[in-house]
C-alpha cells in the first residue's frame, strides 16, 4: 500500500494486513473464529449502491439479523448490528470538537473584522475634509467608496499573507498537540490552502471596509467644508455605530473567554481524575508469541513465567507483570458472564470488561485493594478458577452484598470446552482502562496462567528511570528466544497523556483564542476611547475651565467606556448561555452554564476593559484647559 495509507484510523497505525482466512485454522478442534456465532469483536465495511441511503441499509441488516435470531436461538448474542458512515466512524469523538474549534476561530476572525471595521470608521471619520473636498472636486459616491475599499483590501491581503506564512512555521508545532485527531499527519501546506486564504483575507478586507467606506461617502459637504480642521466632534450617529461594534466585540470576547475557562476548568477536572492505579516509573511494551511455537496455552505461560523472573532480577527493578491489556490505552474487550447461583437467561447475560493478569500485577500498578486476597503463584491452571472484580462490578452486580465468596462463569477460554466456574476471591477499586473522562465499567481479572493467550503487555516498575528497562526486556526476551518480538514500548504516564490529549487540544485553542479575542477587544475599546478623548478635548477644556476637578474628567471617560463594556457582557452572558449545548459534550464534571467560570470571565474581561479605558482618560485628565481656550 502508499506509505500515506492509514487504514483502519486508530492511535497506532496499522503496518501490515492479513488475510481472515488464516482465522479459519484450528488446531485444537474448536470452531474456526470466523464461524463462532458469538464473536461480536469483527466489524464489516461495504459500499453501498447508488442512491441507497443509510436507513435503507440499516433496514436490510435488521431483517437479517432478526432471521439469524430465529436460525440461532441459542446464540448468545442477539444485539445485531448498527450501520454507519465509514466518516462518522473515522471522526469518531472529535466530531463535536472540531465544529467547537470551526466556531471559536470564526468568532475570531470576526472580532477582527470588528475591530478592524471600528479603526477604518474613526479613520475615515478623521478623513471627512479630505473626503468631502474630493466630492467637492468631482469624485463620485461610488469612486470613494472603491478607494477606501481599495485600502481595506490592501491590509486585508497583507494580514492573510502574513498570517499565511506563521500557519506554514506553526504546522509542526501544531501537530504535537493533535496526536488524537484523525489523519493529523496529512496536514499540509497546498493549492486549496493558499486559494482559501487569499479569498479569505481580500473578503476580510472587503467587509471591514464595506461599511466605513458607506459611511464616509454620505459625508455632507457644507458641514464637513465648514467645520475647523480638527473637527466638530463626532456626530451622534457615527458615536452609536462606534459604540455598537465595540458592544459587539465585548460580546464576542466574552463568549470565547467563558468557552476557554469552561473547557480549562473541565481539563483541570479531567486531569485530577484517579486513574485507579499509578503510573509513575512504570514502563510497558507488548510481547507476541508465535503461534507456531507456543500454540498451547502452558507454551505461552511457561514463556513468560521465564521472562518475569528473569526480569524481577534486574538492577533497579521493583515490580514487574504482565496483563492482556494496557489501562488508558483505548483498548477493550468484554465478556459476557453469568451468576453460578442465579443464572439468567441467554441474551441477557451481563458483560464486563475483561483482563487476565499475572500475579503481581496490581502490585506493580499500585491498585489497592478493597478486601479479599491478591493472586498468587499458586492460582495456576490446576489450582481452582478465581476472579478478582472492581467495585463497580460489586455495586452493579451484588448491591448491599459481599461479592467474596460468589461464583460467575465468564463466557471465555483459551482451551476448548464449557468455560470454568470462577470465585470472586477480592474487590480492588476501580480502574478506568479506556479513558479518564469514560466512567469505569464492571471488571473482571482472571489470573494469567488460567486465561493464557500468546500475546501480553509487559510492565515494570522501577525504582529509577523507566526508560533503560526497555533494553533489558530486550535481551531477556532474546535469552529465552530470540524470534520473539518486542515492540512498542511506551511509558505508562504516556498513555494518561494520550487519552486526556483532545481536552487539552480543546483548552488550549480556545484559550488561544480568546486570548486573541480579548487582545482585540481591548484594542478596540482602547481605540474608541482614544478617538472620543480627541473628540471631545475642546470639551473636556471648557469643563476643567468651568470648575470640574481632573477626577471628574476620569470618571467622566471611565463611565462611558465601562457603559460600553456593561452592555456587551450582559449581552455576552446571554449568548454564552445560548451555545452552552455546543460546549456541553465537551466538558467533564462542570456545567456549561458554571457561574463561577462565568464570574472569572466577566471580571476578567471587565478588568482589562477598565485599563483600555483608563490610559486615554489618564490622557484627558492632563488637558490643559489654557491652551484648549487659545485654540479655540
Amino acid at each position: 500500500m502508499p506509505t500515506r495509507f492509514t487504514f483502519p484510523i486508530a492511535a497506532v497505525s496499522a503496518e501490515l494486513w492479513v488475510s481472515m482466512s488464516s482465522l479459519r485454522e484450528s488446531k485444537d478442534g474448536s470452531p474456526p473464529m470466523t464461524e463462532q456465532r458469538d464473536n461480536d469483536f469483527f466489524q464489516c465495511i461495504a459500499r453501498l449502491k447508488p442512491n441507497v441511503s443509510i436507513q435503507q441499509a440499516q433496514a436490510k441488516i435488521d431483517s437479517i439479523t432478526a432471521s439469524w435470531r430465529q436460525q440461532y436461538p441459542d446464540s448468545k448474542l442477539h444485539t445485531g448490528a448498527k450501520v454507519i458512515p465509514e466518516i462518522s466512524a473515522m471522526i469518531g469523538s472529535t466530531h463535536s470538537a472540531l465544529l467547537m474549534l470551526c466556531a471559536m476561530a470564526g468568532c475570531v476572525l470576526l472580532v477582527a473584522c470588528v475591530n478592524v471595521a471600528n479603526l477604518l470608521l474613526a479613520r475615515s471619520l478623521s478623513r471627512n475634509r479630505e473626503i468631502s473636498i474630493r466630492a467637492a472636486l468631482g469624485a463620485g459616491r461610488w469612486r470613494i467608496i472603491k478607494q477606501l475599499l481599495a485600502e481595506s483590501t490592501l491590509l486585508g491581503a497583507l494580514g492573510g499573507l502574513a498570517g499565511l506564512v506563521v500557519a506554514i512555521w506553526g504546522i509542526d508545532s501544531l501537530k504535537a498537540f493533535l496526536p488524537s485527531i484523525p489523519r493529523i499527519d496529512e496536514i499540509l501546506p497546498d493549492p486549496l490552502i493558499l486559494v482559501v486564504t487569499a479569498v479569505a483575507s481580500l473578503g476580510v478586507g472587503i467587509l471591514s471596509g464595506l461599511f466605513p467606506a458607506w459611511r464616509a461617502s454620505r459625508s455632507n459637504l457644507a458641514v464637513s467644508l465648514n467645520e475647523a480642521p480638527r473637527g466638530a466632534g463626532e456626530s451622534a450617529s457615527a458615536h452609536r455605530t462606534r459604540a455598537a461594534l465595540v458592544v459587539v466585540e465585548i460580546v464576542l470576547a466574552l463568549i470565547l473567554l467563558a468557552s476557554a475557562g469552561l473547557l480549562v476548568e473541565s481539563f483541570i477536572r479531567l486531569q485530577r481524575v484517579p486513574g485507579g492505579f499509578d503510573v509513575t516509573n512504570v514502563m510497558t511494551a507488548r510481547v507476541a508469541l508465535t503461534q507456531t511455537n507456543y500454540g498451547k496455552p502452558e507454551q505461552a505461560a511457561a514463556f513468560y513465567k521465564k521472562l518475569l523472573e528473569r526480569l524481577s532480577s534486574q538492577p533497579g527493578m521493583q515490580s514487574v507483570a504482565a496483563a492482556w491489556w494496557i489501562p488508558l490505552s483505548g483498548s477493550e474487550i468484554g465478556f459476557t458472564f453469568n451468576f453460578d447461583a442465579h443464572p439468567v437467561a441467554q441474551g441477557q447475560q451481563p458483560v464486563a470488561q475483561f483482563n487476565a493478569v499475572t500475579a503481581d500485577y496490581f502490585k506493580t500498578m499500585r491498585v489497592p485493594l478493597r478486601k479479599g486476597r491478591w493472586f498468587t503463584e499458586r492460582d495456576d491452571k490446576n489450582a481452582p478458577a478465581v476472579a478478582i472484580v472492581t467495585e463497580a462490578f460489586a455495586k452493579q452486580f451484588f448491591p448491599g452484598g459481599d461479592p467474596i465468596g460468589k461464583r460467575i462463569i465468564v463466557d471465555g477460554s483459551v482451551e476448548p470446552g464449557k468455560p470454568p466456574v470462577r470465585e470472586i476471591i477480592a474487590v480492588v477499586e476501580d480502574m478506568h482502562l479506556v479513558s479518564l473522562n469514560v466512567p469505569p465499567k464492571p471488571q473482571i481479572y482472571v489470573p494469567y496462567p488460567q486465561f493464557a493467550i500468546q500475546s501480553l503487555s509487559i510492565f515494570m516498575l522501577t525504582q529509577v528511570d523507566p526508560g533503560p528497562v526497555t533494553t533489558a526486556l530486550h535481551r531477556a526476551v532474546a535469552e529465552i528466544d530470540k524470534d520473539v518480538p518486542v515492540y512498542r514500548p511506551r511509558l505508562l504516564a504516556d498513555y494518561r497523556s494520550q487519552s486526556i490529549a483532545q481536552p487539552r487540544l480543546n483548552a488550549m485553542l480556545v484559550s488561544l483564542f480568546a486570548l486573541i479575542a480579548l487582545l482585540l477587544a481591548a484594542a478596540g475599546i482602547f481605540g474608541v476611547m482614544s478617538y472620543s478623548v480627541t473628540q471631545r478635548t475642546q470639551e473636556i477644556g471648557i469643563r476643567l475651565a468651568l470648575g470640574a476637578q481632573r477626577y471628574d474628567v476620569l470618571r467622566l471617560i471611565i463611565g462611558q467606556g465601562m457603559r460600553f463594556v456593561g452592555i456587551g457582557v450582559l449581552v455576552g452572558l446571554i449568548g454564552v448561555f445560548a451555545s452552552s449545548r455546543l460546549l456541553q459534550s465537551l466538558l467533564f464534571g462542570v456545567g456549561a452554564t458554571d457561574l463561577r467560570t462565568m464570574f472569572i470571565a466577566t471580571v476578567t474581561l471587565a478588568t482589562i476593559a477598565l485599563c483600555a479605558c483608563y490610559i486615554p482618560a489618564r490622557r484627558a485628565m492632563r488637558v490643559d484647559p489654557i491652551q484648549v481656550l487659545r485654540s479655540e
